[in-house]
């Protein structure tokens, strides 16, 4: 099986950023790159440099390989794992955990009428 690196980090950039509802040109600027250059990123077609992707990974305060993940290299124990150990770290703090619980319970499946 071939992967398209640049196309893996373009998705995963681009799913990123719009998860945190940021625009292309607030996160061009918050990176420090143009709007073209972002552009070609999330369409796969170039890969950022070594200071871009710091920046990328600062902003977003993730792990690198969130960036490089396919849909093939997702694991459900593993996803499961992370969200209990990010729990118990939020569980601190009340007002963030009681965001999470209240985001959490808006997931449609999870009602039972």
């Amino acid at each position: 099986m071939s992967y398209d690196i640049k196309e893996i980090f373009g998705k995963n950039l681009r799913r990123e950023r719009e998860k945190r509802n940021l625009s292309q040109e607030k996160f061009a600027e918050l990176i420090d790159i143009g709007i073209p250059a972002l552009s070609k990123l999330e369409c796969g077609k170039s890969y950022p440099k070594t200071q871009t992707l710091q920046k990328i990974i600062d902003v977003f305060k993730i792990s690198p390989h969130v960036l490089y993940v396919t849909d093939d290299d997702f694991d459900v124990n593993t996803a499961y794992d992370d969200m209990l150990s990010r729990l118990k770290t939020i569980k601190q703090n009340k007002e963030i955990f009681k965001l999470v619980y209240e985001r959490f319970m808006e997931i449609p499946y999870l009602y039972k009428d």
